[in-house]
């Protein structure tokens, strides 16, 4: 089983929101139990304001390891899963071939111990009421389930896993690591996903038309709203290779 949840929530600051446009291509790899991609993100700023960079979040990375803000977080709150796990438990996500509008960028992590968030030098800098395309290969590595991104044997959850902007508003850029709360503050988003899936496919949006992969490819589109908490209707998607129940700490 996979369920792959595309979030775009936030709660709107000043009269304006960016919106982000998200053109996605995946293909999981059961065998190794990981996602390779190609992600295009046009990036509309909305703002007042010129933007010379963007911050990413990496929000699989938050299962990199036992010492990340998360495994930190579910520590203090008395879960001890993460940071007993072996470290065959863990994933993570890695880029290449980054890119604004063509050009490579260097981007890079905020900190040599925040791997969730990123920093993205933009090639130009980004004029109100324009628009850049963030392009990049990604490879995620899924963890098993430690919160709400992970596999059972051939039962996946896959939340947050394609690199995203943070959310920029009137009170300026929101890069935060990834939590067991705060993961819904989001931009604005449209989504377009292609992904090489077989099996049970679980999904809200709207299901376009087959390629050439027959009844494995299928392309996903749909909008989401700027609240807190919740998920709209475009947020998820999904397919099924069989389905396994997961365990306490499973959604």
């Amino acid at each position: 089983m996979v369920i792959l949840l595309m979030s775009g929530l936030a709660e709107a600051g000043g009269d304006w929101q960016q919106k982000v446009l998200y053109d996605l291509e995946v293909e999981l790899n059961d065998s190794t139990h990981s996602l390779q991609g190609r992600a295009e993100i046009t990036y509309i700023n909305h703002s007042p304001d010129t933007l010379e960079h963007i911050w990413m979040h990496l929000w699989p990375n938050a299962y990199r390891d036992r010492h990340t803000a998360l495994a930190q977080q579910k520590f203090r709150q008395g879960s001890t899963k993460m940071h007993f796990s072996p470290d065959s438990a863990f994933g993570g996500i890695s880029l290449e071939n980054v890119a604004a509008d063509g050009r490579e960028i260097d981007w890079r992590f905020r900190s040599e111990d925040t791997l969730d968030v990123a920093f993205f030098p933009l090639s130009e800098a980004l004029a109100p009421g324009d628009s850049t395309v963030l392009s990049m290969d990604f490879e995620v590595q899924i963890p098993l389930v430690l919160s709400r991104l992970g596999r059972y044997g051939n039962h996946y959850e896959l939340t947050q896993w394609y690199p995203k902007p943070a959310v920029y508003d009137a009170a300026g850029w929101h890069p935060m690591s990834y939590l067991d709360m705060g993961e819904f503050y989001s931009e604005w988003g449209d989504y377009r996903v292609t992904h090489d899936a077989a099996g049970q496919l679980s999904c809200s949006g709207d299901r376009g038309a087959s390629g050439g992969g027959g009844d494995r490819l299928a392309g996903f589109a749909g909008g989401a709203g700027r609240t807190v908490g919740g998920q709209s209707g475009a947020e998820k998607e999904g397919a099924s290779r069989g389905h396994e129940e997961p365990g306490e700490d499973g959604t």
